[in-house]
């Protein structure tokens, strides 16, 4: 039985495979494979004694960091040229496996600026929580264009220098006996947008 549960992310991998289907395909992600899983989620308002379904609201690379609201989160330049903030979401009760949409709406105007999704395992985080780190929420030019007010105004850590971002969270618990669906909960926080340092691109010719 122990070599069996060791294999459910690769069970759970080919039993959900068919379920994804056509070209809207989502990476099936094992957050602990490739970064350390340290660290249990402190502050993310979870109570263990409560049997119920619950999920808060983080940030965080390599482990769950709670935020509350009107917290500052960093808006990162990624090696790629693309925008981004990084998401993070503690559950209890929720199953082992989850789908996981993060949003990040401008609250200022309203629009949806940036998404990620994920079919994920949960990482052990403490006594009754499990988390998920690590999604980035990238920013869509084709979402966020309306909002470019000129040469000098046209990419996200400008655009959106202390805006106020609504970071939300749809998260699908799977069961990691019987892949059956637990339950969705649902959850959002809105949090102040910081460039990162190194936000702007390099000028041109640099």
């Amino acid at each position: 039985m122990k070599g069996i549960r060791e294999n459910r992310p690769a069970a759970l991998a080919a039993a959900i495979a068919p379920l994804i289907g056509g070209g809207c395909s989502i990476p099936f992600q094992q957050p602990c494979l490739f970064q350390p899983c340290a660290g249990a989620a402190d502050g993310a308002g979870i109570d263990c004694s409560d049997p119920s379904p619950q999920i808060a609201v983080g940030t965080g690379t390599t482990a769950f960091e709670p935020l509350a609201e009107g917290d500052e989160v960093t808006l990162w330049r990624g090696s790629q040229g693309g925008y981004h903030i990084f998401g993070a979401v503690a559950t209890a009760n929720l199953g082992e496996y989850a789908d996981v949409v993060f949003t990040l709406t401008d609250v200022e105007s309203g629009l949806l600026v940036g998404n990620a999704t994920a079919r994920t395992a949960m990482v052990p985080s403490g006594d009754c929580v499990l988390t998920v780190f690590n999604l980035l929420g990238i920013f869509d030019p084709d979402l966020y264009e309306s909002l470019v007010g000129g040469e000098d105004n046209d990419v996200p850590c400008e655009i959106f220098d202390h805006h106020t971002m609504r970071m939300g969270f749809e998260v699908t618990g799977i069961d990691g006996d019987t892949f059956e669906e637990v339950g969705t909960l649902t959850a959002e926080l809105d949090v102040v947008a910081v460039p990162a340092p190194d936000c702007q691109p390099p000028p041109e010719g640099a």
